[in-house]
């Protein structure tokens, strides 16, 4: 079977397949594996269970034989300049076409929304291909209608989203109820620009590596692959410095403010669009809202 897609999803689709049964997963990704925007160590973990990576491979096409799917026909990239997202944008070479057989074709690919519906009145508050809201209410600037997800911040987490749909419910009510929308909203305030990385004062160590389950035991179920550290690596753990070398907050978000800095994790302040996303997202709080002045 093949997934088209080179993120997080993708990454998920292809080693759920490999658990259900699937002999052959393939993933076919239009960049290299550097522009990928999976996590690097997932990426890793899914070749080592036995994920094909098909680079540099756009699908074209779906081949079908007798009504069933029979193929999956791609053409060859190769790298242009940077696009919107700062990745070299694939280009396609002609006549480089070629077919991928399988049964079953995934579709793992980002998506934006279809705001053509939106007309009128409504058509003021679409913006860039997105609808504009209030951050902190998520109120439109048409009067009753409220927004949230990726509709509104663009390719986002499902976190981000559920989140979004609470803070809407919220002003929802409290438009009913006649109640101003911004009142009552501790702890939803939307951080200032500034950000700091805190550094703790411990000596910088590198992170350490995650025991993992050996690949023969993970086949044929979801045992969880990360059997997690022992007591003195996680002592250790604890008292590493944290800035940083992960790199999540890069992977997920593709945030211009969030630099890499002699292979560190920086955040460049003058880029810095004070959505405070990096600081939610890190699993060591290690990012973290500067004071205010």
């Amino acid at each position: 079977m093949v997934v088209v897609g080179g993120g997080n999803v993708a990454i998920d689709c292809a080693r759920t397949c490999l658990r259900l049964g699937f002999k052959d997963v393939n993933i076919v990704y239009r960049r290299s594996r550097a522009e990928m925007p999976a996590i690097a160590e997932e990426v890793t973990e899914a070749e080592h269970e036995g994920v094909r990576l098909t680079l540099l491979s756009g699908p074209n096409k779906v081949v079908v034989k007798g009504g069933k799917v029979a193929g999956l026909e791609c053409v060859k990239m190769q790298l242009g300049n940077p696009d919107e997202s700062g990745r070299r944008r694939p280009v396609p070479i002609n006549s480089s076409e070629f077919v991928v057989e399988t049964g079953l074709v995934i579709a793992a690919v980002g998506e934006e929304p279809d705001l053509s519906f939106m007309t009128g009145d409504m058509a003021a508050v679409v913006a860039d291909g997105h609808v504009k809201a209030n951050p902190l209410t998520l109120e439109t600037s048409v009067k009753g209608v409220f927004a949230g997800g990726d509709a509104v911040t663009g390719a986002a987490t499902v976190i981000q989203a559920m989140a979004a749909g609470r803070k809407a419910a919220k002003s929802i009510v409290k438009y009913f109820k006649g109640e101003p929308l911004d009142q009552g909203r501790e702890g939803e305030e939307i951080f200032e620009s500034k950000l700091i990385v805190d550094t703790w004062g411990i000596a910088e160590e590198s992170r350490a590596a995650v025991p993992v389950l050996p690949v023969a035991q993970r086949k044929g179920n979801f045992k969880e692959v990360e059997t997690g550290l022992t007591k003195e690596k996680a002592i250790s753990e604890a008292r590493r410095c944290l800035t940083c070398d992960c790199h999540i907050c890069i992977n997920l978000l593709g945030c211009p403010a969030l630099i890499t800095d002699q292979g560190k994790v920086a955040v460049d302040a003058s880029g810095c669009p004070g959505c405070g996303v990096c600081a939610q997202v890190c699993p060591f709080e290690a990012i973290q809202p500067a004071p205010e002045a």
